[in-house]
């Protein structure tokens, strides 16, 4: 599984979510997944360490996906 790490920078305050994926996910595929979630959404949910957080799509005014994280299953 692949873990991206997408920091929304709002108005006010910086948001984190975890997206965990399959191993296949490009970089590409997640940015273009939350661009169309800013752009259908009024509101939205994005799920981290600390819970679940509600982001205005409207006060958001930066997104980066931060960090790659790999991990595999060994087979033994």
């Amino acid at each position: 599984m692949k873990t991206l790490y997408v920091c929304y920078t709002c108005e006010s305050s910086i948001k984190w979510e975890n997206v965990t994926q399959g191993l296949e996910v490009t970089i590409e595929e997640i940015r273009l997944e939350v661009m169309s979630k800013l752009l259908k959404y009024d509101y939205f949910f994005v799920k981290n360490e600390k819970g679940f957080s509600l982001i205005n799509s409207s006060l958001v005014r930066y997104v980066r996906i931060v960090h790659e994280k790999t991990e595999s299953k060994k087979v033994n």
